[in-house]
């Protein structure tokens, strides 16, 4: 197994951003912080998952109810498991889950994962 994991790790405004080359999907797949690398890590040596990508869609959601403004949600992780399942995965910090853009970007997320079948 070749070592060939992490590039282009840099510190930028606080968080960790850069590119980590998966063992399971051989892709380039781009974090924008430490949990998020250290999640794909994990997803790479999860006998469970069969593949997962970084950044893989855009979820239209309305970001003010006023004007209608529809805006892009790109989740962080879309994860296939072998029964089967596959999830949306968005990493945030816990005290952020209140927020009201986090909270419109994940009921838009829930709403495109039951058209699809997924979690």
């Amino acid at each position: 197994m070749a070592t060939k994991k992490k590039t282009r790790r840099r510190r930028r405004r606080g968080y960790f951003r850069g590119t980590y080359v998966s063992d399971k999907t051989g892709q380039h797949c781009v974090y924008r912080s430490g949990w998020e690398l250290g999640f794909m890590m994990f997803l790479d040596a999860s006998p469970d998952v069969v593949t997962f990508a970084s950044e893989p869609i855009k979820i239209p959601y309305v970001s003010n109810l006023k004007s209608r403004r529809l805006r892009n949600y790109v989740p962080d992780f879309v994860v296939e498991y072998i029964d089967g399942s596959t999830f949306i995965i968005e990493i945030k910090p816990k005290k952020r889950l209140d927020q009201a853009t986090v909270k419109k970007k994940l009921s838009a997320a829930h709403v495109y994962a039951s058209e699809h079948g997924w979690y």
